[in-house]
């Protein structure tokens, strides 16, 4: 008699595990290439367009005080006495020649000459309806608001007199100034 031994049945083999770090490591080297060439593919096709204005220009205005006479009057105001006076009309005409609105101001400036008569000279400065008054000492400063280049010319009067109350220490004796109009622009 023969006999066959059998082993018993044997354990199945272990399941074999899924390499999970190879595909995931496929996976992640495909998903970049595909980004990569869909990335590049996608910036390399862009339609583009330009516009080129030319001749701009940038330019300044012009601020600048006409005179519309020949010459201005200077005030000559001559053989004064205590109480006299001498108005001169239309010492200056002037208008706004250049292409910017501008405010003006009209003061003295530049006054030498005996310093006493300087005290008792009174001064009065008018434009634009508007009227300042000092002496040579302490100079009226008129400030006029805003001139535009159609207004019509500016006529500026001024009146010199020597006061009332001028002594003797103020005969023959002399004074001289300048009559300044400042213009600014309009901010």
């Amino acid at each position: 008699m023969n006999t066959t031994l059998t082993a018993p049945d044997a354990p199945a083999a272990p399941a074999r595990r899924k390499p999970t770090r190879a595909l995931v490591a496929v996976s992640a080297g495909a998903t970049a290439i595909a980004l990569g060439v869909g990335g590049f593919l996608a910036t390399t096709a862009a339609f583009t367009d330009q516009k080129t204005v030319t001749g701009n220009t940038v330019s300044t205005a012009e601020l600048t005080i006409g005179d519309t006479a020949s010459v201005p009057v200077p005030v000559n105001a001559t053989n004064l006495i205590p109480g006299g006076f001498l108005p001169v009309e239309d010492v200056l005409v002037f208008t706004n020649a250049g292409t910017v609105d501008f405010q003006y101001t009209i003061s003295l400036s530049n006054i030498t000459g005996d310093t006493a008569l300087q005290g008792w000279t009174d001064i009065a400065i008018t434009a634009d309806g508007k009227t300042a008054t000092g002496t040579l000492a302490d100079p009226p400063h008129l400030k006029v608001s805003s001139l535009t280049p159609t207004d019509p010319a500016v006529e500026v009067d001024v009146t010199v007199g020597l006061s009332t109350d001028a002594d003797n220490t103020v005969k023959d004796k002399t004074a001289t100034f300048d009559l300044v109009v400042n213009a600014t622009q309009n901010p």
